[in-house]
Parts: structure tokens; sequence; C-alpha cells
């Protein structure tokens, strides 16, 4: 009898799907085996989706709700592994399913829990400031060429190590590159292999922490496509450097770029040509690796007159895609460009989501909350940018049936059943509830207001669908 109450309990619980459909599709592959843990992820989820910048208490709306889902993160099940694996696999079909180039960008993000002062799991995340404890957050996320973001590929969650932290280690370059954090980018690429095969239509794209002699080889080896800012000024197969050696390169063409978070266009001075890269003799940890790589190409760009309020541009973009026109370069540039869409997925994460405010004590309960939230705010940003690409799509890519009701009613303030209008409309009313504008000189709404508006729609749309049902 008390199996029967308790099923019942969850199944109730997450009757508010219908009011988020998303959730049953992106974690229906889940694999519990426990018919009710999968329930209870799916109205935890569906939960937070609803309410994204609040905790769990608050997102969970009553405590015997909220219990359950601090029940569920304590589980010994669920791992911020499982949490990911579904999801994983259905950015994967959204990629085959993508007839053109996609995007598999890396980047590193630190998450701060100083606040927690009782949890001794934390790390140190702040080289200046070693009081600041938390964790370390390296994903892998692929957007198309176009910038539609479509899902994380991997992601990794770790904490430092606390006896290891600003201790000088003049012999780091010895260490093998697995006892390095920087295996991480290594890890990535292999996922990115291990997921759509060699020769495929995805393209690596990272900064320059990830300019790494070890990590083109791999890439090399496992015929997996790249583009990677350069930091270090390899020594070349012809005895130069790298920066030296586009000295005496002609400019080839001129390139415009929108700078993030300004209205300022900076012109770059373009230069290309193929390299090879000279393995350095004091990387012994670097034996196993080719004694140079051949057939990577260079695309220089720097600003010749840079203004006096900011530092120039200047970016060193490697890549082994061939670079034989002006267009190939401009193409490899706007992959690079892409990058940005990470670092907005992180702000999301944080400032969207919340996902450094949590109360939860121990990293066997932040990892898996971590993972949940990422889910989250991947689809935040998924509905920030489809109104760039796909602005005459319809709504129903982004919103159920209930929540176009319940956003057009409001609109204009009046009941509406079966509403339909497209994303480019969605996306404003949704912003302006987030208190966008929407003057006409405005730029697009950004993911800050559409993250606002979102939470605010989904207490209308509960709302609107309980009066209407």
């Amino acid at each position: 009898m008390q199996e029967d109450n308790f099923e019942k309990e969850i199944k109730k619980s997450v009757e508010g799907l219908k009011f988020c459909g998303w959730v049953k599709e992106e974690f229906s592959w889940s694999d519990f085996e426990d018919k009710r843990l999968f329930l209870r992820l799916l109205a935890v989820a569906n939960d937070l989706s609803k309410n994204p910048i609040a905790p769990i208490n608050q997102a969970s709306g009553e405590w015997k709700i909220a219990k359950a889902a601090y029940r569920f993160f304590d589980n010994e099940k669920v791992t911020e592994d499982v949490i990911l694996k579904s999801h994983i696999l259905r950015t994967k079909k959204r990629v085959i399913d993508h007839s053109g180039i996609v995007l598999a960008i890396q980047d590193t993000s630190f998450l701060n829990y100083s606040h927690m002062k009782c949890s001794n799991d934390l790390g140190p995340i702040g080289k200046n400031e070693p009081c600041c404890m938390g964790l370390v957050l390296h994903s892998e996320y692929a957007v198309t060429a176009e910038g539609l973001p479509l899902g994380f590929l991997h992601q990794e969650i770790w904490a430092r190590d606390k006896e290891e932290a600003g201790l000088s280690d003049k012999t780091r370059h010895l260490k093998p590159i697995d006892d390095k954090e920087s295996s991480k980018w290594i890890d990535g690429l292999k996922q990115q292999a291990r997921l759509f095969g060699r020769d495929n239509n995805v393209v690596a794209v990272c900064d320059r922490e990830c300019d790494i002699y070890k990590f083109f080889a791999v890439a090399q080896e496992l015929n997996q496509k790249f583009v990677v800012r350069a930091f270090h000024d390899r020594c070349l197969d012809g005895g130069e450097k790298l920066w030296q050696s586009f000295d005496s390169q002609p400019v080839k063409f001129r390139y415009n770029i929108s700078l993030p978070e300004s209205d300022e266009i900076a012109t770059l001075s373009v230069k290309y040509a193929k390299q090879s890269f000279k393995l350095s003799a004091h990387k012994k940890n670097l034996n196993n690796s080719p004694k140079s790589l051949k057939n990577i190409c260079a695309v220089y760009l720097y600003e010749e007159n840079p203004p006096s309020h900011r530092e120039p541009i200047s970016w060193m973009l490697l890549t082994n895609l061939p670079i034989k026109s002006a267009k190939n370069a401009k193409t490899v540039i706007g992959y690079y460009k892409q990058r940005w869409k990470i670092e907005i997925l992180h702000k999301i994460m944080k400032s969207g989501c919340s996902i450094e405010l949590t109360r939860l004590e121990t990293n066997k309960r932040r990892f898996p909350f971590v993972a949940l939230k990422s889910i989250i705010a991947s689809r935040l940003l998924l509905i920030t940018h489809y109104n760039k690409i796909l602005p005459s799509e319809p709504a129903s890519s982004v919103l159920t049936q209930a929540e176009q009701n319940a956003l057009y009613s409001i609109k204009h303030n009046k009941v509406v059943l079966n509403a339909s209008f497209s994303v480019a409309k969605a996306i404003q009313w949704l912003a302006e509830l987030g208190g966008y504008l929407s003057r006409k000189a405005d730029p697009l709404p950004g993911p800050t207001h559409v993250w606002r508006g979102w939470q605010r729609l989904q207490d209308y749309t509960k709302m609107f669908s309980l009066m209407h049902s």
C-alpha cells in the first residue's frame, strides 16, 4: 500500500509536465532502472525549468516536493553522467540530422561556492584569491555554423586538490598530459570522435588554453577537424617562429568584426598560410608524439590602427581545415566567432539559473544538480537564438501550446486558445515580460530579458491552463 501511495505521489508531481513538454522529450532516453527515479527526474527538471533562477525549495513550491528533490540528488544512482546521458544522445541526433557543419565548442568555467563554509570537498578556483573555493566545469557544446544551439556533447566537473594549490612546479612540463588539467581538451576531442567517428562534419573550436601540441597530434590521429586560437609562438620546421613567419606575408583581405556586448566595429587585416610545427626538444612528456605536425593552416587577424581606449585585437587561428582562398579563411574566422556562444551559456547558467547559489552541501549532490541546471540553461540559450537564426519558424519550435496560449493572451489582453505565431513574436513578447522595451532602435532581445520573461511565463501558463482546462 505504501508503494502504491508513493507511485501516485510521484505521478501527481509530474502532471505539470504537460506545461513543459520539452522535459519529457529531452530525458526520454535516460536509462534509470528504477521507474520511480526516472519520474522523479522529470518532476525535478520540470520544477527547476519553470523557475530556473529559484533555489530548489522555492522552485518545488512545497516542502514535500522539495524534500523529494533533495532525496533525488542524494541518491547513489543519480550522477552527472546519468543526468546528461539522454541529453547528449539527443544532441548527437540533432547533430547527425543537421546537414551542414556543426561546431563542438569547448570552454572552462569556474563555479564559486565560497559561501558554503561547511563544505570540505571544494577546491581553490582563483590564483589571486586563494580563499575562493568551488568547482571547475569544462563543457563541450554543439552549435551549428550559423550559431543555433544543439546541446552538450561532453561535460566534466571536478574540485582541484587543495594541497597542490599555489605550489610552484618547475617540472610541470615533465608530467604526462593525462596528469594535467589540460587533458580536459583532449578528453573532449576524444568524445567528439566517439560520438561521430572519423572524418565527420563536426569541428572542434577552442580558445588559447587549448593550444597544446598533444591536442593537435590526437586530432591528426583521430582525423578530427579543429579551429584553435594560438597562444604559443611555436617553432616551425623552417626555423622561424609562428608570428615572425607572417612579417613578410602580404595582407590578403580586410575583415570587419562586431565586438561582443558593444556597437563597435573593428577592421582587421588578415593573412593566412600553411605551417608545419616542430616538437619542442624540452617536451619530454610527448615522446610518443610525432616530431612534426604537417598540414596545419594559420589565419592571422590583427588591427593595424586600434583605438586608444582598448587593447588591439590580435588572433592567430590554427586549423587543419584547408585554406586556399579568402573565402576559406573567412569561414574559419566565422567558426571561431561562434565560440562566444558557450560564454553566453555559462552566463545563463550562473545568472539565469543561479547555479552557484545552491545550498547542496556535498559534491555528490552538486554534480548532478549542475548537470541538470546546465541542460536547462541550454534550453534558454536555444530559445534566445531561435529568434536570430529562424525568426519565421512557428512558435511551437520553442514553446508548448499551453505557453503559446498564455503568452498571446497576456500580450493581447484577451483569452485565445490554440494561438499560433512566429518565433520572432514569441521571443519579443517573452522578452517584454522580462523588461525588454521593444523600441524600434533596440537590438534583438538578449538572454537576460528572455530568461526573466521565461520565468514569468511559466507562472502565467500554469494559471491559464488551470482556468481553461
